[in-house]
């Protein structure tokens, strides 16, 4: 693997390449795939909410999956950049400034509820991160 010398953060590899050709904005998505086809979580029709949904290739890939009848909801503080299938949603935001607001235009019975990105924006220990992630998960899981 090598580093990328462009301006663009991140690593060129074959996964990386293959997001690119596939049109997903980040190579992140062959987990949630290799998930997928070990699992079958995701299936057509399904509701999915995707927690820390930038860059959008979960959410993508989500949407492929549960087809037009299904829909996916994606909540971030950073906007996408990428264009959505229309069975998908995205809100800017926190996630646990949710309230009922939110709840009133997605409803709550969600089949999935992913997270790959769910972590502070700012640089901590990652021990740190991955502790506050588990516990914004629980505050969110609470509400639901």
């Amino acid at each position: 693997m090598r580093r990328n010398k462009s301006k663009h953060k991140g690593w060129q590899d074959h996964y990386s390449t293959l997001a690119k050709k596939e049109n997903f904005p980040a190579r992140s998505v062959y987990k949630l795939k290799e998930i997928q086809q070990k699992y079958n979580l995701i299936k057509k029709g399904d509701k999915v909410l995707d927690l820390g949904c930038s860059p959008g290739s979960w959410l993508i890939y989500a949407a492929k999956l549960t087809g037009k009848k299904g829909r996916v909801i994606g909540v971030d503080l950073k906007p996408l950049s990428v264009k959505i299938p229309s069975s998908a949603k995205v809100f800017t935001a926190d996630i646990l400034s949710i309230n009922d607001e939110f709840y009133e235009l997605t409803g709550k019975n969600f089949n999935v509820i992913l997270s790959d990105r769910l972590q502070p924006e700012i640089k901590v220990l990652m021990l740190q991160g991955l502790l506050t992630s588990a516990k914004q998960l629980f505050q969110l899981l609470k509400k639901l």
